[in-house]
């Protein structure tokens, strides 16, 4: 595995593009690589406009309900099944990029992976703040959050570095950020390949992002990247196959019942 430091983000990590903190993501984007390019320049710009410091209180889990995520690689049904538990909890849906920045998506994802993992993760710090503005009244299900930011960058570096290895079970790589709102359950969606594929293929190529096309003749990078999701920690990720919707929500919807003691619907 590579040596080399990260330059934006914290020092200690060996991979590029993991930010542990907002602190990093902003470091990142403000320093003389980046801070000049137009696309940045209207990142901060849009974050600067809506993020508040000040709505970044921890909310006591008896005054809100449920924070769900939902993860999974792409075409594994997170949208489908998304909707879905939405609607059978009368909850509210949210998906990173939220709605501020998915404007500017296509402009970094054009971008090399550092900077388009600084994209994603400044994504992740806005979308929190939807979440503690929604959850005080109604449950929240996302599509996608840091779990997928940090997994991407790490499975991709893993695999296209000579001699790289995956992370260890308990490094600390895998640790949520200390300062960004933590889900209480995190799913993760996985698929047969032949379902995936298929999905794919109904999709209209204009949704279709620079990294999923590499996630589709890339087995090795959609084997890393379920590796690294089941060694992710504080929260862990609860699995569960997606070949079938309806068999997948029976699932979920019974797992929810069993914690509904301790969380709030």
């Amino acid at each position: 595995m590579s040596t080399e430091q990260n330059p934006c983000g914290d020092s200690e990590m060996k991979f590029s593009g993991i930010f542990k903190s907002l602190d990093a993501v902003k470091k990142c984007l403000h320093s003389e690589k980046y801070v000049n390019l137009p696309e940045v320049q209207e990142l901060l710009k849009i974050f600067n406009a809506n993020f508040s410091a000040a709505n970044n209180e921890v909310v006591d889990r008896s005054q809100r309900k449920v924070f769900i995520v939902l993860e999974g690689i792409d075409a594994s049904g997170k949208t489908t099944i998304s909707k879905r538990l939405t609607k059978l909890i009368s909850g509210r849906q949210l998906c990173t990029p939220p709605p501020a920045l998915l404007g500017l998506r296509e402009q970094f994802d054009r971008h090399e992976m550092e900077l388009r993992r600084a994209y994603y993760a400044l994504g992740n710090y806005l979308a929190a703040q939807q979440v503690r503005d929604i959850y005080k009244t109604e449950p929240v299900i996302m599509d996608r959050f840091w779990h997928s930011t940090a997994a991407y960058a790490i499975a991709q570096q893993t695999v296209e570095r000579p001699n790289a290895n995956i992370p260890p079970e308990g490094d600390s790589v895998y640790e949520w950020p200390g300062d960004l709102l933590r889900p209480d359950i995190v799913f993760f969606l996985s698929v047969s390949e032949s379902k995936r594929l298929d999905r794919l293929m109904r999709r209209k190529s204009k949704e279709v992002t620079r990294e999923e096309l590499k996630m589709k003749d890339n087995k090795a990078l959609r084997d890393a990247l379920k590796i690294i999701f089941l060694r992710m920690r504080n929260p862990s990720v609860v699995f569960y196959n997606n070949d079938y919707f309806r068999t997948t929500m029976t699932r979920l919807m019974a797992f929810l019942e069993h914690y509904s003691t301790t969380l709030t619907f």
